[in-house]
């Protein structure tokens, strides 16, 4: 939309690389693997994955820059990331975006709006980080199997929970601590998550401690100067953790 620094190329409804045809109907084996993954399935025995898996389930391969859908887009499937990174984003007042969080494999995303039987449109966007692959299903469909298997329905309102911590983190960094404070602590949480090489540009930096470009690059390179980070054309890179966490 207007102001969103880096839009993201629209969904068509089917993946946009050279080998576009890429749908796969869920095997056993991916099955399996789902089980074995993915928190949102935690607990449920394979017979009753293989029921959901039976109901229309694919996996779509989804390229780079491509959004799955956009906020306030009707709710009609239901997304699980198989490989890749997928961004989490809202627009804020002054449409510039904030991204909420990356999604990793076995991550289930936008949850909220599965329950939200009422309302059926989609709270904030997701569009791929990097080249990935996500398992869809009807969103009507896993209503029914969430009806079927209580386990379901306990592990996704798991995930809300801690979504909803981690964004109630997020509301008091940006209400008591300074830029450069909230940015130590996202590298530190995305250290923790993919070690020491972080996996975020100085722009997505920026977007999800909600400031400027420049700033994080400011921030990055007086880092830089102490030896706790090291820079260059690609990723940032941590030196120690434990320093990481005394910025």
């Amino acid at each position: 939309g207007p102001g969103n620094p880096h839009p993201c190329a629209p969904w068509h409804g089917r993946c946009e690389t050279a080998n576009d045809n890429l749908d796969i109907m869920v095997s056993t084996m991916d099955a399996h693997r789902f089980l074995q993954i993915a928190p949102i399935f935690e607990g449920l025995g394979l017979e009753a994955l293989r029921g959901i898996m039976a109901s229309g389930c694919f996996l779509r391969a989804v390229a780079r820059g491509t959004c799955l859908f956009r906020e306030g887009d009707p709710t009609k499937e239901l997304y699980v990331l198989a490989s890749g990174r997928i961004q989490i984003v809202q627009t804020i007042s002054t449409g510039h975006r904030l991204i909420l969080q990356f999604a990793r494999p076995g991550a289930a995303f936008d949850l909220a709006t599965l329950l939200a039987r009422w309302n059926g449109r989609h709270t904030v966007g997701a569009c791929a980080r990097d080249d990935s692959s996500v398992w869809i299903a009807s969103i009507d469909e896993f209503r029914r199997h969430l009806d079927a298997h209580p386990v379901l329905l306990r592990n996704v309102a798991k995930i809300l929970s801690g979504e909803a911590e981690a964004l109630r983190e997020r509301v008091r960094d940006f209400a008591l601590l300074p830029v450069e404070r909230r940015i130590a602590r996202i590298l530190l949480s995305e250290y923790r998550v993919s070690g020491p090489e972080v996996q975020a540009s100085h722009a997505e930096l920026a977007e999800m401690g909600g400031t400027t470009r420049s700033t994080v690059s400011r921030l990055l390179g007086r880092w830089r100067g102490e030896g706790v980070i090291e820079t260059g054309r690609g990723p940032a890179r941590a030196r120690h953790g434990a320093e990481m966490g005394s910025l």
